[in-house]
């Protein structure tokens, strides 16, 4: 479960191994404390974090909020309309010819 050594000699290398696990994303928190123990050495203690929603909540609140973003609002237009013509300038012509860079 955890692969960090359970305890540590010193305050400092206790605080250097959680803000590791931190970094690379391995930590099961981002918040930690660090407790002395009985035997002189030295503890994380990582604290829990609100409990993350399932996947499966998840994936329905993104769907039913897609579906919310296409329908059009009561009277008015559709939320995406689409976008307006570009306007090309008569010399910036894609037809006209350009003189060579030299």
């Amino acid at each position: 479960m955890d692969d960090t050594a359970s305890s540590f000699s010193t305050r400092s290398n206790a605080k250097r191994a959680a803000e590791q696990m931190i970094a690379k994303g391995t930590a099961p928190a981002v918040d930690y404390g660090i407790k002395p123990r009985d035997d002189g050495r030295f503890e994380i203690v990582w604290k829990a974090a609100a409990a993350a929603p399932i996947s499966g909540e998840v994936e329905a609140e993104i769907a039913e909020a897609g579906i919310a973003a296409d329908k059009p609002l009561a009277g008015g237009p559709a939320l995406r309309s689409p976008a307006p013509q570009r306007r090309v300038h008569p010399s910036r012509s894609p037809t006209r010819s350009r003189p060579a860079l030299m």
